[in-house]
């Protein structure tokens, strides 16, 4: 067993054409290699009249595979909204349902590198917006943070 297939890490992508005007959704994601489950927020901006700013904490899983004998990665995720806290927590019930409002299934070449996406989205009216066969690009941890 290799080292990745214990590991917890940190990998942040970058989805979209980089077209003016295009949406652009970025990902911040913990993987748990042990479990092959990612965890993390993600942002979907779009530089149009009104703008785009979804905000969606993100859950999925991923499996390897191989596709036309070249290893892969396939990664599916949905996300939610972040979710608001009431401060009266003697209510009974399970409380309030959150709805999705990111479905996300990425092909990669492995974490270290990019590959392809589709993903769909929940504007802000409340329409869902399909978004496909965009390439994801692996943004360097580090680097993001000192900008």
């Amino acid at each position: 067993m290799s080292s990745i297939e214990t590991e917890l890490f940190l990998v942040k992508y970058q989805v979209g054409t980089g077209a003016p005007g295009a949406p652009t959704l970025n990902l911040s994601l913990a993987v748990n290699a042990a479990h092959r489950t990612i965890h993390g927020i993600g942002e979907i901006t779009q530089a149009v009249s009104p703008p785009v700013d979804v905000h969606t904490r993100v859950d999925g899983t991923y499996l390897p595979m191989l596709i036309l004998g070249s290893p892969s990665l396939l990664v599916e995720a949905s996300g939610m909204p972040p979710v608001v806290h009431w401060p009266d927590r003697r209510r009974q019930g399970p409380g309030t349902v959150i709805l999705p409002n990111l479905f996300l299934r990425m092909v990669l070449q492995d974490w270290e590198q990019g590959g392809t996406a589709y993903y769909r989205y929940q504007n802000a009216e409340g329409h869902w917006v399909e978004v496909n066969d965009v390439p994801v690009k692996k943004v360097d941890v580090l680097a993001s943070k000192a900008s």
